[in-house]
């Protein structure tokens, strides 16, 4: 680990900007003036050593850190570790980056002071308990899911073009039922033959489905036990089962504290009722 110079009495304020490889830190002071910037490597080295460089300059109040659920994932959680107040900023947007330029040094100081100047107020996920595993398993499951939706629909859509008579003996077979039809297909060794690979092609995918259906159904057993374990009551809510329980921890994050009210949760969630309540003009008779 890197040594730095004693820090200093005055209060300053950080801010990275986070890419996969690197993680580019600035400091500012309380009145405002940008007093350095410096790229420390995103390793389990680097973490520490980004920090002991930005206390090198005064007492640390709090890091505005970009991507705190994506790049800047792991070094929010070092941060907070450290009993280091971790705001969330949000990355500029590409109008502003248009006209002003691509530039780390500036993203990590426009980091620090839009948590000066209280712009950014968010508190990151912390993503250190048992909500951060019901994500990661929630979101694989997810994508198993899209993935047998897909292997059925290549299913039908290689039936279209089909011989007629691989057509007629899969006719009116769907979903499921279909996947299992075509797993029972027994395509012969002469594959020049345009029904045998057909044949061939629709166990393939069909041995695809049955793979993906079996990786669902134990992510599905892992995601009820670890939502019983975290939040056994939200299974017992009518209508909530272990998708919506494990979407609800999910967004909360493992620190729900930071959701300050029913209307915070609501933002977060894009359905927060309009706040112009006025009446629609009548149309004109």
């Amino acid at each position: 680990m890197a040594e730095f110079k004693k820090p200093k009495r005055r209060r300053i304020m950080g801010g990275v900007g986070t890419h996969a490889d690197t993680h580019h830190a600035a400091v500012v002071l309380m009145n405002g003036r940008r007093v350095a910037d410096r790229e420390f490597p995103a390793t389990r080295v680097g973490y520490p050593d980004l920090l002991d460089w930005m206390r090198s300059f005064g007492r640390l109040q709090a890091v505005g850190v970009e991507g705190t659920g994506a790049y800047g994932a792991a070094l929010a959680r070092h941060l907070a570790g450290e009993k280091v107040r971790v705001v969330e900023v949000n990355r500029p947007d590409r109008r502003q980056r248009r006209a002003k330029g691509k530039s780390d040094p500036l993203d990590s100081y426009a980091a620090a002071e839009a948590v000066l100047a209280d712009k950014a107020r968010a508190i990151p996920k912390t993503g250190t308990g048992v909500t951060e595993s019901i994500r990661v398993l929630h979101l694989v499951r997810a994508g198993a899911v899209k993935a047998r939706t897909a292997y059925i629909n290549e299913l039908q859509a290689l039936l279209v073009t089909a011989p007629a008579e691989l057509r007629e003996q899969l006719a009116g077979l769907k979903g499921a039922r279909l996947a299992d039809a075509c797993f029972r297909l027994r395509p012969s060794a002469d594959l020049a033959d345009p029904a045998q690979s057909a044949k061939a092609a629709l166990r393939h995918l069909a041995t695809r489905h049955r793979t993906v259906t079996t990786e669902i159904d134990t992510a599905y057993v892992q995601l009820k036990t670890l939502i019983e374990q975290a939040r056994p009551d939200l299974l017992a809510i009518r209508g909530v089962g272990v998708e919506t329980a494990a979407q609800l921890l999910t967004t909360c994050g493992d620190n729900p504290d930071r959701l300050r009210s029913e209307g915070s949760l609501a933002a977060l969630c894009g359905v927060s009722q309009r706040q112009d309540q006025t009446p629609p003009a009548q149309p004109q008779r």
